[in-house]
Formats: structure tokens, sequence, C-alpha cells
């Protein structure tokens, strides 16, 4: 039965389906012939608005010659029960070839992000991608798989509407200098600060400032994706953990609340490609002779406006 809105689970399903298919020598034709469907059949169970039993995407994937893991991992989907929340395993850091992030940023209409202690992956310079996942075996195709996420979204017709709020905790001395290079850390920075102001992403940097209410991070004490769609498609936020995402559907109700002081306590877009460019300046400036006294800086910390 067809359904429009479909399910989060569903749609996940459809892109491991639909990868599986691309990822064989099988053509559509033959495809549809072995399965006697239509071609709207197989378009809309590859973006989860149809349902389908196991028995089909068993052939299916015979079909397809699909390797072992791609069944086991398609079998676990289909034997995974309906709800709101699900959570999705991945490599420590690296939840970049996830289906179910891939099924929903090729359709979203808006992301918007809040990070507090690093920068988000949507946003990494390559360099620096390089630099969180050195960690892993597969690096360097880690990096590649980032990169090409970042690609495809910017590709996208018509673009989503993507802005990152970016807590200054996660530009500090102690986030960066973590990477063990400033030349990546002020590669970055100066990255997050286009020079001009039709860069397809917003970015807008969240001062910790006396302004700020005092339950403000009470309220948003880790950080958060939001995605949503056209109607009638739910929305779809996720959490990561080091080595998990919690993708929960349909809590559209949670968070207006947290956009709206994000909005109100946030830097302008001009604003934080300003502080971004002095970040990235003091980054790069040598430090202070022992013995000497440091001069403080005469440059005025941008204004806050009142509008993005």
């Amino acid at each position: 039965m067809l359904n429009e809105g479909g399910s989060a689970q569903r749609r996940e399903l459809g892109r491991e389906l639909r990868r599986a298919r691309l990822a064989s020598q099988v053509t559509v034709k033959q495809l549809l012939s072995v399965m006697g469907w239509t071609d709207g059949m197989l378009h809309h169970l590859e973006r989860g608005r149809r349902g389908t039993n196991p028995l089909d995407v068993a052939r299916l994937l015979g079909a397809c010659h699909s390797d072992l893991p791609t069944h086991a991992r398609v079998h676990h989907l289909l034997q995974e029960p309906a709800a709101d929340h699900v959570v999705r395993a991945h490599p420590a850091l690296a939840p970049d070839d996830l289906a179910m992030l891939a099924a929903h940023e090729d359709i979203a209409t808006t992301i918007t992000i809040y990070s507090r202690l690093r920068i988000p992956d949507l946003v990494q310079t390559e360099d620096y991608a390089r630099a969180v996942l050195a960690h892993l075996p597969d690096a360097a195709r880690r990096v590649d798989l980032r990169m090409a996420r970042q690609q495809r979204l910017l590709d996208r017709t018509p673009a989503p509407t993507v802005t990152v709020y970016l807590h200054e905790a996660a530009l500090g001395r102690a986030a960066l200098g973590s990477l063990g290079d400033d030349t990546i850390a002020h590669g970055q920075l100066l990255a997050l600060a286009p020079r001009h102001d039709d860069h397809p992403w917003r970015i807008r940097l969240v001062p910790d400032i006396p302004e700020a209410p005092p339950w403000a991070w009470t309220l948003m004490p880790w950080s958060w994706t939001l995605m949503t769609f056209p109607e009638p498609i739910r929305t779809l936020t996720y959490s990561e953990t080091p080595t998990a995402t919690v993708f929960t559907e349909g809590d559209e109700h949670v968070y207006p609340p947290q956009l709206d002081l994000l909005d109100r306590i946030a830097l302008s877009r001009t604003a934080t490609t300003t502080r971004l460019r002095l970040l990235a300046e003091e980054l790069h400036a040598p430090e202070p002779t022992t013995g000497a006294t440091a001069t403080p800086s005469t440059t005025p910390s941008p204004d806050r406006p009142e509008a993005p």
C-alpha cells in the first residue's frame, strides 16, 4: 500500500535496497522482469513510500547478487519493530555512510545543526576530517565518504537550507588544539568564514554570554541536528555519541523553543565571519616571550545585531 509520508525506517530500508541495486550489474529493466514489478513499484519502494515483505526483499537482493553483509544488514532492518526512536551504530566519529542519514539528507528541505564541542561533520575541511578520523584503520576512505556527503548536499537541486549554530566552545584552543596542528585549525576557521554572504550554508556562532538566560544551557546540554521535509514527511532529529547515532522521528514540537533561543543569542552571519577571522588570526599570533607583558587586543568584539 502506498504511503506518501512513509516512515524513517522505510526510507532507510529503501535506501539500502537502492544501494544494493546500484552496486550490481543488473539493469532496472532486468530487475523489474525478475520481480514482476512496475517501475513505479520499485521507485516507491526505494523511497520508503510502500512496504514489502521479506520474501520479495530476498528475491530482490538475490537478483542483484548482493553479498552476505548486505543481506544481513537488510534482514536486520526488516526484523526491527516500527518505532519513532532508532539507534544506529557506526565506527567512532564516522556516521557518514549510514543509510538513515543519506536517505534523509537527500530529501530534507532544511537542516539545522547545533554543535557544542566540535566542528560538525558537514562543515569540516578535508584536513580537519583527516585529523579527527585518523584513529580509524580505513581513515582515508572515511574522509572520502565525508567529503562526498558534503558535496552531495551542495550539488542538490533544489538545495536544502543548512544552518549551523556553532558554540564558541568548539573553537577554543582546548578543542582545536587537540588536532595537534595549528595550520589545520587555522584553515578550518577560515573555511567557516566565507567571504560572501551568498554561501548556501549559514554559519552562526553562539557565544557564551551573560545575555543568555540562566536556563539556556540546561535546555541544550548536547548537540543535535534537525531535518524538515516537504509534507507529509515528519521531522527527523539525531544526536551522536562517539559510536552510535540516535534518530527520532516526529518531535517537531520539542525544538521550536531551542531554535528561537539560538536565533536570539547567536551572532549574525556577518559578525560570525568577523569573529572567526579574528580567531584565525589569534591562532597564528606569536606567543609572548617569557617575562613579557602581553598587549591586550585593541580590536573591538563584533556587535551582535538584532537580526541575523
